[in-house]
């Protein structure tokens, strides 16, 4: 929905506003507000980038400010109208009710008690004058970044890190780039620059003025409601699911601006539009991706649901001809280096769809929520196997022909004591070579704890949903000024996903269990039966193709970044250019780092 940015110093310091703007322009480029003053001992700046969907008039621009504090907001609160009523909440403008006004009159009233009752995805930062604090929050999973740095001089919170480090020296957090440089995107918690923090899902933060003193909470602990694997009911209430789905789809789609769909051809995105198409009256307008190679395009089952739920649809592709001019740009925008190679045609597509929409569904966590993804269904048949390895083995010394290699990874992985070889499985390997110094210890921070899969599950939806997949999604929407809606990001879907226990989400062969039973009342057989596949980019063919001048200037350019060791970075570049290994996602992600640490990182 937006930009923003918020300081609070005791020196009076020009801040470029300018440049921050700039920056955060893509968030929100209809309308640009700034507020400065003094409260206290404080000089403040703030600053808003406005996308208007809800209320497009100029009583929701921000920041909002009056005599008892200033707010900067960005995403949506999707049950606003109904706290407003709740509360009886009298608004600063009567003539209009929007998220915005009714989060800031909230905000005033009750402080950070109410932030459990907020459903949507959100980012805020709340100067209270009147207690002398600042509360800033995001929403329960994660979906709006919130980046900070606070000292006793200084506060400054903002949507992209670049803001927050910008009056700093812009130092790279090595920690933080080592963990990039071995899986592609960044843990929770932190940022590329030192001195700058993520905020995490489901927390707030509150400052005392008083002292400069921060205080990080959590507002709300999403309940597992687990239950035992024999009282699980073999079938799953369909009904319930169908109700909790169309309430969160509902939602939604509350917006002063059209509204189109993201339709990957699964399940997850298939049942959304299914339902929007049945509960709304709405025109649903759907796009998808097309790889030009079969193996890697669901292009087909995609147009099978259009043709049933869609009353436009439309395919986008990537000619070889705009891929590297794609490529560079998507790069030039990142505001911290992200590797995901599934973000190139995601880019392609929001730059199509901001031609005629400012908002999209994008239907992620169906995956995390009802145990989707194969290591799931890998860990349970080790569990259920009748050849049980006490966890005190070591599974990497067992002969393949007795455990084959993908079960001892994961095997491992959940051990009481998993090693580094083990945890390998989830990074590149041999990534640390490319640095002339690194601490390979710091990239392998996991709990040695997760022995379950409920755990492994929980730990994916607090970590690599999101700041992957979330964090992919908002980010290369929010590089086309485009909204990502997530109508899959419910608690209460959450909490019935997690009800069902391990027996009532997965099965021997398929994950979702709960949603391919529900989705066959709605989409093609072939859908409902279709194992994952994932949203996979022909990143080997690209690097040795287009893009392969990308590969052959990182080689060149590597020799500026002081960290990297420019010989391993070409011979790990020939090796793959000359097929001996097929690790172009590692290859991307050491073409993101340089590139993106030429723009935004100081060399020295």
């Amino acid at each position: 929905m937006c930009g923003y940015y918020l300081s609070l110093s005791k020196q009076k310091i020009n801040h470029d506003l300018k440049k921050i703007e700039d920056t955060l322009k893509l968030r929100g480029p209809d309308f640009t507000g700034i507020s400065s003053g003094k409260y206290k001992e404080f000089f403040y700046s703030a600053l808003h980038c406005r996308l208007s969907i809800i209320d497009l008039t100029t009583n929701s621009n921000q920041p909002c400010c009056n005599e008892n504090g200033i707010l900067v907001f960005n995403g949506e609160i999707y049950n606003y109208q109904k706290l407003q009523k709740r509360y009886n909440l009298k608004l600063c403008n009567n003539d209009t009710v929007s998220d915005t006004k009714v989060l800031w009159a909230l905000l005033e009233k009750f402080g950070v008690s109410i932030l459990s009752e907020l459903q949507g995805m959100f980012s805020f930062v709340y100067l209270d004058k009147r207690n002398a604090k600042i509360i800033f929050s995001i929403d329960k999973f994660g979906v709006k970044p919130l980046f900070f740095r606070n000292s006793a001089e200084e506060m400054v919170f903002s949507s992209d890190p670049r803001c927050v480090s910008l009056f700093n020296k812009n130092d790279i957090n090595h920690e933080v780039r080592d963990q990039f440089l071995s899986k592609g995107w960044i843990n929770p918690g932190k940022s590329i620059f030192k001195h700058v923090e993520s905020l995490m899902p489901s927390s707030y933060g509150m400052i005392d003025l008083s002292n400069t003193k921060c205080v990080i909470k959590r507002y709300d602990i999403l309940k597992t409601n687990s239950v035992k694997i024999s009282s699980v009911k073999e079938t799953v209430d369909t009904d319930q699911l169908e109700e909790i789905l169309t309430k969160s789809i509902k939602a939604r789609y509350k917006s002063d601006v059209p509204i189109c769909s993201l339709l990957s051809g699964g399940i997850d995105s298939g049942l959304g539009i299914a339902l929007a198409k049945r509960n709304l009256n709405e025109n649903i307008q759907t796009y998808t991706f097309k790889f030009a190679e079969s193996s890697y395009s669901e292009a087909d089952q995609a147009r099978a649901i259009a043709e049933i739920y869609s009353d436009n649809h439309r395919e986008i592709s990537i000619s070889e001809f705009e891929l590297e001019t794609i490529c560079k740009d998507l790069i030039e925008k990142m505001a911290e280096p992200f590797a995901d190679v599934s973000a190139i045609p995601l880019f392609k597509l929001f730059n199509e769809i901001r031609k005629d929409f400012k908002v999209a569904m994008s239907y992620d966590g169906g995956d995390e929520f009802f145990y989707g993804y194969q290591k799931y269904i890998n860990i349970k048949k080790i569990q259920n196997s009748k050849f049980r390895i006490p966890l005190k083995y070591n599974p990497w010394k067992i002969p393949q022909r007795f455990f084959p290699y993908h079960y001892a990874k994961i095997y491992g992985a959940i051990s009481n004591k998993p090693s580094g070889l083990a945890l390998n499985y989830l990074h590149f390997p041999g990534w640390y070579k490319i640095l002339k110094k690194t601490n390979i210890a710091s990239a392998y921070k996991y709990d040695n704890k997760l022995v379950s899969i409920e755990e492994i599950r929980n730990f994916d939806i607090g970590h690599y949903m999101h700041k992957n997949i979330l964090n992919k999604i908002d980010c290369v929407s929010m590089y086309c000024s485009v909204e990502a809606r997530e109508p899959f990001l419910s608690p209460e879907l959450y909490n019935f996903a997690s009800s069902l226990g391990i027996s009532g989400n997965i099965e021997e062969k398929f994950g979702k269990v709960a949603l391919r039973q529900f989705a066959k009342k709605f989409l093609p057989r072939e859908i409902t039966n279709m194992e994952k596949k994932g949203f996979s980019v022909p990143i080997n063919k690209w690097l040795r193709g287009p893009l392969k001048s990308l590969v052959s200037t990182s080689m060149e350019q590597s020799k500026l970044i002081p960290e990297l060791d420019q010989s391993e970075v070409i011979e790990v570049c020939k090796s793959f250019l000359n097929c001996r290994y097929n690790n172009g996602k590692f290859i991307w992600a050491v073409i993101v780092y340089i590139r993106w640490r030429l723009k935004n990182g100081e060399l020295h």
